[in-house]
């Protein structure tokens, strides 16, 4: 015999059809919530990469800028201590440059060539330190394209020469080459005069105050990347922030899942209690 419904029966289905479609709802927000976590926490881990990236590159930057303070500091003093040197050990009697100074050779028994060779390797030096440093600023230049998007700044000895060549008795930019190379050096020193020691610490002298502007160049690479590093840095406090929040979230999804199944359950026992007892 077929067992009839009656208004109360239907009140508890209604119920326990809402209490389902609740827990359902809460099931697919708990998913949609783990979706968004995990988006959240791929873009976290990119933030944490480019953070590292950042402080990668102002790392470089300010080891590139103490090398170039330091070997404008040294080779500065070098550059004035072999000229001198030359200067104090050079018989003066020949020379047209300080000739009138009186100044008298300071060791008869000091091979002078020896001073040349290491005013000779001090412009090899200058020249070494100048592409080396030149060499490390474009390659990070290189390998960080997206972030600088502008032209590397370079000194170019050439470009120097020009600008001071009105004041250099000898006018021949190969010279200034040829007597820092150590295939070539030998020759050219054994024909060198004081006028041309004198202009080779000219430009020496040009070429090694060049490098503090890449100091100044690089500061402001440097205040660059610490305004990309805060940015990123922001960034990851705020999705930190909302990877907390929805995790709380979630939980309580779950927890309204987990209730609203409870609920469901109670009311189909009571369901069958009321069709029991009819």
């Amino acid at each position: 015999m077929r067992r009839k419904i009656n208004k109360n029966s239907i009140i508890i289905i209604i119920i326990i059809a809402l209490f389902t479609l609740s827990s359902y709802s809460f099931d697919q927000l708990v998913i949609r919530s783990e979706d968004k976590i995990r988006n959240l926490q791929i873009k976290l881990e990119n933030t944490n990469t480019e953070i590292d990236n950042y402080n990668s590159i102002d790392s470089q930057l300010m080891s590139l800028s103490d090398l170039s303070l330091n070997e404008y500091t040294h080779l500065k003093r070098s550059n004035k201590y072999w000229l001198k040197s030359i200067i104090i050990n050079t018989d003066h009697k020949k020379s047209y440059l300080l000739k009138n100074k009186n100044i008298q050779k300071f060791s008869k028994e000091l091979d002078i060539n020896l001073v040349y060779l290491r005013f000779s390797q001090h412009m090899y030096d200058t020249y070494l330190a100048i592409n080396i440093i030149k060499n490390k600023y474009a390659d990070i230049y290189w390998w960080n394209s997206k972030i600088f998007k502008d032209e590397v700044f370079v000194v170019n000895a050439s470009d120097i020469f020009d600008s001071i060549k009105h004041e250099l008795k000898n006018k021949e930019i190969d010279f200034y080459v040829d007597v820092a190379m150590p295939d070539t050096r030998d020759k050219i020193i054994k024909n060198i005069t004081l006028e041309d020691w004198y202009d080779l610490y000219k430009f020496g002298h040009s070429l090694i105050n060049e490098l503090t502007k890449y100091t100044a160049y690089i500061e402001m690479d440097q205040n660059k990347i610490e305004k990309y590093l805060d940015k990123s840095e922001q960034i990851r406090e705020e999705t930190i922030e909302k990877i907390s929040k929805t995790s709380t979230n979630k939980n309580y999804y779950i927890l309204a899942s987990i209730i609203s199944q409870i609920f469901s359950l109670l009311f189909l026992l009571i369901l069958f209690r009321f069709l029991i007892k009819e």
